[in-house]
């Protein structure tokens, strides 16, 4: 009867390490980026099941059509996406159906260099549900970038953009 308790213990434990691999394989997937929206939008496809997905960054605005720097911070995010894998961490779904998510492609976060360019600004959500903000520490994380890019005057911070 003992042995036969051991036995379920490390059914049970084994079940759990294996429901813990298969919801990180969920939260983290590999994605072949497939085409651009915006600066801070795209389509990808899911190298698993071949998928597509409309992926929009968590924590990241960039200009929206008609906006200074639209085209630069769409090709930005382009050329950093193009023929890569991407692996992303989802957050949830916009009102939209969109996948809201950190990307990293090499290894480097898509919405660290989006804003260290210049071409997005770090985004609170003030308007979302509380579960689909950025945490404070990312988000206080990614205005310091912000704060670089624009005392360099980079993107979104150029002359071009802000009126003195």
């Amino acid at each position: 009867m003992k042995k036969l308790g051991w036995v379920m213990i490390g059914i049970f434990l084994a079940i759990l390490v294996l429901a813990q691999i298969f919801l990180a394989g969920l939260r983290y997937e590999k994605l072949v980026f497939n085409k651009i929206v915006d600066g801070d939008t795209f389509w990808v496809t899911n190298l698993r099941d071949g998928s597509e997905w409309k992926v929009r960054l968590w924590g990241v605005d960039a200009p929206d059509s008609k906006e200074c720097y639209f085209d630069e911070a769409t090709k930005v995010l382009e050329k950093e996406l193009r023929d890569k894998k991407l692996i992303y961490e989802r957050q949830g779904y916009d009102d939209y159906g969109r996948i809201l998510a950190k990307v990293y492609v090499d290894g480097k976060n898509i919405e660290e260099i989006l804003v260290a360019t210049g071409a997005a600004v770090a985004y609170d959500a003030k308007e979302v549900h509380d579960d689909l903000k950025p945490s404070k520490e990312y988000f206080e994380s990614l205005k310091r970038i912000e704060e670089k890019a624009k005392n360099e005057r980079l993107g979104v911070w150029s002359k071009a953009c802000v009126r003195m």
